[in-house]
């Protein structure tokens, strides 16, 4: 049996991404160390493998993250994953202290394989090159995924974003549909929406190279 844990630790984030939907969050203000805590020790199930997934915003910009992560490992989670788009520009923590923090696994948000697609669509000229700094960096010392969000700017390269890290040897992908709401949709839901049929054997190549592969994928909306 699993107890599974969601906690958001923080709304800032580094990117500006077109499809996000949680932009409206960014000035909200994140809750206090004191808090975070007591919500993973009371989440926390004795007799069951506990895994916590850290997300945001961008966790690396809390500067208590790894106070965070050894909290949770004394707590007893055997499994602690944090989700982040790897750019480590304005972080208040380095790679390595995020490796040597306790965490076993890293979601990496990354939505191309080319850097003029990631940088258009994250809104942050460095996005992609911080982006690839830490997939090399974290590559052989923690498990890592890669999510996707699927729109009209990627999904012709879907195949070729797939292709891209598995030969970075990352065997994990997850895959999410751009949702076209509030300022995803106002603003820029002409570069994002598509047709599924008209993309179909995209999708299809890509089944094709995660089977191959072995890759573990997760498809959502």
């Amino acid at each position: 049996m699993k107890n599974l844990v969601n906690i958001r630790i923080t709304n800032k984030c580094s990117n500006d991404c077109m499809f996000c939907l949680e932009q409206d969050l960014r000035n909200d203000e994140d809750s206090g160390f004191d808090k975070i805590v007591k919500i993973i020790k009371e989440q926390y199930r004795d007799g069951v493998d506990n895994e916590l997934i850290i997300g945001g915003g961008s966790p690396v910009l809390r500067k208590d993250l790894v106070d965070i992560v050894e909290f949770s490992r004394r707590t007893g989670y055997n499994k602690i994953r944090v989700i982040f788009n790897g750019n480590f520009e304005e972080s208040e923590i380095s790679r390595e202290d995020l490796k040597n923090s306790g965490i076993t696994d890293i979601t990496l948000l990354a939505h191309s394989n080319e850097e003029n697609i990631h940088d258009r669509l994250c809104r942050r000229k460095s996005s992609f090159s911080e982006l690839i700094e830490s997939v090399d960096y974290f590559s052989g010392h923690l498990d890592l995924r890669i999510c996707v969000c699927v729109n009209s700017l990627n999904i012709e390269h879907l195949p070729s974003i797939v292709s891209f890290f598995l030969d970075k040897s990352i065997r994990a992908f997850d895959f999410l549909n751009y949702f076209p709401v509030e300022r995803a949709y106002d603003k820029f839901d002409k570069y994002l929406s598509y047709d599924i049929r008209k993309n179909f054997k995209d999708f299809q190549k890509t089944f094709k190279l995660l089977k191959h592969a072995n890759a573990d994928s997760w498809w959502n909306r």
